[in-house]
């Protein structure tokens, strides 16, 4: 089935700009980014919004098309004003706010899947509003009248990148199947906005929370376009559109997919690794602690926390080309909030070398809430000094019989096209390549 070919979509009303509450102030790219936020800031908290007004004056035209911007930061401190709640808002906060007006929030985040096609559910509403708060997040939205066409959230980390995420365009306008020409409509504000605001580069598509929206679009290599946690899914169209406008492919994530390891092959796996696996111990720490729980690192000779080496080992252990993401860190316990949430302690995992107690690598897997009998692996590294030792093998091999005892049949893995081990790895498990993903960079 094609996911991006239903018209669940275009069967609703006519999307309204009036459903985004007023809390869109500005043409896109009319402000600076520090005068935007804080007049956007000091306006919602002391007037109130006329929509209509909104909707009939200093709209900007470029052709037919007209765009807004909603900010997510003022609305959501905004929101917290009116609950009472301290400043600089934190998860829990935004948990609250988000149960407290959730209709609103629903109105607001429900067209956000026109750039991927993964549903959005009410329990996702706190990891989405939690990262687009914590990144500054804006919305470009695309208009016809009063009619959304189009959209793209926009969020930056630092001064040098704007990154963009859910960009998405009507699918049937009126006639042609995602129109190139709104595309590059679309793709023309968020260059306006770059250039206005002084970043250097566009990234994307990258769909903050990627652990549930994924990043890139779609490659006409993908064979396969149903319905996964973190896997986007959008036609060709988009990826080929941007290119044409002088994108180019930064990097290429593809995903591996095939049913569990059984027990026959985790069989024969133990009898060819098993004896690298000696001096090794799998564990699995109390997720629900993760950021509380404290071991002795000898990285650093000192007492951490698991998330804390946990993010050291992937900071200093990924190559740089596999760094697509902004900044997580700091955002890294909405990770844990979900895994709890919809998945397993197994899903963040640790191996130790027993005798000097390095802790040797780490493994991070994902739930599907869309299909609860099936995972993501998404990310694991190896310290270089303890690689060649089957140790991935080994926190394959644990993982399986875990995700086997709770009726986990089936796995996903992506990784980026110039790693070497995965591959080789999905091909000794006979798995292939399935779905294909594109981020591009557009230098301003």
């Amino acid at each position: 089935m094609s996911y991006y070919n239903n018209e669940d979509f275009n069967r609703k009303k006519d999307i309204q700009f009036s459903d985004f509450e007023g809390f869109c102030v500005g043409n896109c790219g009319e402000l600076s980014r520090p005068v935007f936020e804080e007049r956007n800031r000091q306006t919602l908290i002391n007037q109130d919004f006329n929509i209509q007004s909104l909707i009939t004056e200093g709209l900007e035209k470029e052709v037919e098309y007209e765009s807004k911007i909603f900010d997510y930061k003022s609305f959501l401190d905004n929101k917290g004003i009116m609950l009472n709640l301290k400043p600089n808002l934190g998860f829990n906060d935004i948990d609250i706010i988000c149960k407290y007006y959730r209709d609103s929030i629903k109105k607001l985040l429900d067209y956000l899947s026109l750039g991927t096609n993964i549903p959005i559910y009410e329990s996702f509403y706190k990891y989405m509003m939690y990262n687009f708060y914590f990144f500054n997040a804006k919305s470009i939205i695309l208009l016809e009248g009063k009619n959304i066409i189009g959209h793209a959230l926009i969020y930056y980390d630092n001064m040098d990148i704007l990154f963009y995420g859910f960009f998405g365009v009507k699918m049937e306008y009126p006639k042609v199947f995602h129109d190139p020409d709104l595309i590059k409509a679309l793709f023309k504000k968020i260059v306006r906005y770059g250039k206005e605001n002084k970043f250097k580069i566009l990234r994307g598509p990258i769909n903050i929370p990627t652990f549930i929206f994924g990043w890139g679009f779609m490659d006409s290599a993908t064979k396969l376009q149903t319905l996964f946690v973190s896997k986007p899914i959008n036609p060709p169209v988009y990826q080929e559109t941007l290119v044409n406008m002088g994108n180019i492919v930064t990097h290429t994530t593809e995903t591996i997919e095939r049913g569990t390891i059984s027990k026959k092959e985790r069989e024969a796996l133990k009898k060819n690794k098993g004896g690298e696996w000696v001096n090794f111990e799998y564990f699995i720490p109390n997720i629900k602690n993760f950021d509380r729980d404290v071991i002795y690192y000898n990285h650093f000779g000192r007492f951490m926390t698991y998330q804390e080496i946990f993010l050291d080992l992937q900071r200093r252990l990924l190559p740089p080309n596999s760094t697509i993401n902004p900044n997580v860190i700091d955002v890294f316990d909405s990770w844990v909030g979900f895994i709890t949430e919809f998945g397993y302690d197994f899903m963040l995992s640790f191996v130790r070398h027993i005798p000097s107690g390095d802790i040797a690598s780490c493994f991070i897997c994902l739930p599907n809430p869309f299909d609860n009998k099936s995972m993501v692996i998404y990310s694991w590294v190896v310290s270089k000094k303890y690689r060649g030792k089957g140790l991935s093998w080994l926190m394959l091999y644990e993982t399986a019989i875990r995700a086997e005892n709770v009726g986990i049949v089936f796995g996903s893995a992506l990784f980026e096209k110039t790693h070497e081990i995965t591959p080789k790895m999905g091909k000794r498990l006979h798995a292939n390549v399935t779905r294909v993903h594109l981020v591009l960079e557009y230098h301003l």
